[in-house]
């Protein structure tokens, strides 16, 4: 009888020990498997997509990579961020994420977009919370959940007057030409769909062929008056809207003028913003300006409407308040009279 008790528990350590090495064989085995194969993701530098999205207003994409596996075995886990205007690479930057050798999905980011950038707070199990800006102009600013944001463009300055702070409006720059990367997004919108980009048309291009394209053509006699009209019409609705203008100068050559009108943000929307008219002036055919003249500008207004003054009629975009249109002022621009 004692013999076959022995023989029983001598089986079960047996057995336990039998399915102790076979457990730790295939523990190892998936380990050095894993391992493996980090290894290679890590010297292939393979990026697999986690996270995208696009801005509601400017066409711009984030995507948000891993890059191979996390370190072995409970290391960083290495990404990269993609920021793309109108499929245009405009800003990229590598980084680590401590999350406990995991990888990472669209839980670990929080994205908020910013005109002309995005903020993306990063958070993960073994770090404090990280915040990224990324610039459509190649910018970036970087910094922790216990530090300060470095600089925010849509956010309230604080300027001292008479010894007291008071808040400001806010600053955009309005006085000096945008760079490219700041309007070449305009180009990519679905009220833009049916124009071609103000840089790719053609160096002989005139009125006639403004006329067959749809476009709003000031002179003698105007033609697509309609075009004007809808412009109007949707931007006293606060709706978006697009008009192409192309006149001729004194001396003949074609002025083309892009007027896109941005709505301000609606309350949901992931980005925060003014409403805005950007005006895309285009010189280059003018022969008798002076070289340095010869470009495409734009600027950035805070409305625009129809003034009258001396019995004549313009139609202007200005920057301020519309009672002080002042059409001698910088923050003035005069479209075009009738």
């Amino acid at each position: 009888m004692q013999k076959s008790k022995k023989k029983v528990i001598i089986r079960i350590i047996i057995i336990s020990v039998s399915a102790i090495t076979l457990g730790l064989l295939l523990f190892g085995s998936f380990k050095l498997g894993r391992f493996s194969r980090q290894l290679e993701y890590r010297m292939n530098d393979e990026k697999m997509p986690v996270f995208a999205q696009k801005s509601s207003w400017q066409n711009y994409e984030l995507i948000i990579y891993q890059v191979g596996e996390p370190d072995f075995p409970f290391g960083s886990t290495h990404c990269r961020y993609e920021l793309y205007s109108i499929r245009k690479l405009v800003n990229e930057l590598d980084f680590n994420v401590s999350n406990d050798g995991q990888i990472v999905d669209d839980g670990n980011f929080e994205v908020k977009w910013e005109p002309n950038a995005v903020v993306i707070k990063v958070t993960a199990e073994e770090q404090q919370d990280f915040y990224y800006r990324l610039y459509g102009d190649g910018r970036r600013d970087v910094w922790s959940e216990e530090q300060e944001d470095p600089g925010n463009p849509i956010a309230d300055q604080v300027e001292t007057k008479d010894g007291e702070e008071t808040k400001s409006e806010n600053v955009r720059g309005n006085s000096e030409y945008l760079d490219e990367e700041k309007w070449a997004w305009i180009y990519g919108l679905d009220v833009t769909a049916d124009y071609t980009d103000i840089r790719d048309l053609a160096t002989n291009y005139d009125k006639d062929q403004a006329q067959a394209d749809g476009c709003f053509v000031v002179g003698a006699m105007v033609h697509n008056e309609s075009k004007y009209a809808e412009f109007k019409e949707k931007y006293s609705n606060d709706e978006e809207a697009f008009i192409r203008i192309v006149q001729n100068t004194v001396e003949g050559d074609p002025i083309i003028i892009d007027i896109y009108y941005r709505p301000g943000s609606k309350e949901g929307m992931d980005a925060v913003y003014p409403p805005s008219i950007f005006v895309i002036k285009d010189d280059t055919r003018d022969n008798f300006a002076a070289p340095e003249n010869r470009n495409i500008t734009c600027e950035e207004y805070d409305g625009i409407t129809e003034y009258k003054k001396d019995e004549c009629s313009y139609w202007v975009a200005y920057r301020g308040k519309k009672e002080d249109i002042d059409l001698d002022s910088r923050d003035t621009l005069v479209i075009f009279s009738y």
